[in-house]
């Protein structure tokens, strides 16, 4: 996305202590804040542009398991206008909680516990309504 574009934004609570920001884009994509992915995941709030800026170890070791790094921007409505938020891809998001995870920070195993229960319950749920007749 190289223009500002407006989209909607919502607080995503995904087990007790583990939210991020995320957006809903006009075209039906989803994206999530770069600060709010940082802290669900164990860090600072500002370690993920840090360590984009830096290109350093923590960079490079991101991108071997897929990391893009595109940092995409968006206005929403907020109380005093309009806020813009930088934001990376779902898919991003999902290699920053497996990197952190292997880090052993407790927070992204938290998550990857809860995201892996969920799909994999809907992975089920899906199985048994093609496989169970009425």
């Amino acid at each position: 996305m190289n223009e500002i574009v407006k989209a909607k934004r919502a607080i995503i609570n995904f087990c007790p202590e583990i939210e991020v920001e995320g957006f809903e884009l006009p075209d039906g994509s989803y994206y999530v804040s770069i600060t709010t992915a940082s802290e669900a995941i164990g860090f600072a709030k500002n370690w993920l542009s840090r360590n984009i800026s830096r290109s350093g170890n923590t960079f490079k070791a991101l991108q071997v398991i897929g990391f893009t790094s595109l940092v995409s921007e968006v206005v929403t409505p907020s109380d005093g206008g309009e806020q813009v938020s930088k934001l990376i891809s779902i898919d991003d998001f999902s290699r920053m909680i497996i990197y952190a995870a292997s880090k052993g920070k407790k927070e992204a195993i938290a998550l990857n516990m809860a995201l892996t229960k969920m799909s994999l319950t809907d992975f089920f749920r899906c199985f048994w309504r093609k496989t169970t007749h009425n």
